[in-house]
């Protein structure tokens, strides 16, 4: 995920953090080998698309399984 926040929490209380890439990857030097672990920002949800209306899918529906529409 392209731009997610996050944060690297380490031994000794050394956190990293950061945004992921365009790739959805991150890359730090001179961090310690082994994390303990990784917290990532929230992501704000996409809004949802709208159903299509009952009657279409009822009619695709009678299409595909050789009915009337």
């Amino acid at each position: 995920m392209a731009g997610q926040g996050y944060k690297i929490f380490f031994e000794g209380h050394v956190v990293v953090s950061g945004q992921l890439d365009t790739q959805g990857r991150a890359r730090h030097d001179d961090v310690p080998a082994q994390a303990l672990h990784v917290d990532y920002e929230p992501r704000q949800p996409q809004p949802e698309r709208p159903w299509p209306a009952l009657r279409e899918v009822v009619q695709a529906a009678q299409t595909q399984l050789g009915g009337q529409p």
